[in-house]
């Protein structure tokens, strides 16, 4: 006779297979078992840059940026919460406002006050090119 708390017990669930490393394959911990386990290097963009399959990046940095700059206020994928992506669009509009947009089209005085104001040397710049590539190596990263 079989024991009553043995009848109440709940039924273990299942757990995807494992790989040889020990962790659950991504596809079947996924639920979709008809489909091949796909462990190829993600995409990446035209910076070098991982991205997901939404075409967001892997990096979560870089994923809250460019959520931000596409005005959106939540991730479709849930990686990066709302609060991350608020405050990553002030850090993002405070960086273009203290750092104005250069270009080689800009004027070569605009170019020199900017330099000026931010402290960068570009004396040694023969053409616009060059001073804009000073100007930008000498800021801080953006992002």
């Amino acid at each position: 006779m079989a024991d009553e708390s043995d009848a109440a017990a709940p039924q273990a669930e299942t757990a995807a297979p494992a790989t040889p490393s020990g962790f659950a394959s991504p596809t079947v911990a996924m639920g979709d078992e008809n489909k091949p386990d796909d462990w190829s290097p993600p995409q990446s963009d035209d910076n070098g840059f991982a991205i997901d399959g939404d075409g967001l990046p892997l990096n979560l940095r870089l994923r809250a940026a460019a959520l931000a700059e596409a005005g959106k206020t939540e991730d479709p994928a849930g990686s990066v919460t709302p609060e991350a992506i608020a405050s990553t669009g002030e850090r993002l509009a405070a960086y273009d406002k203290a750092f104005p947009s250069v270009s080689p089209s800009s004027k070569t005085a605009d170019l020199e006050r900017i330099a000026k104001a931010e402290g960068i040397d570009i004396s040694t710049a023969a053409n616009n090119e060059e001073r804009v590539a000073a100007i930008v190596a000498a800021r801080p990263s953006r992002v």
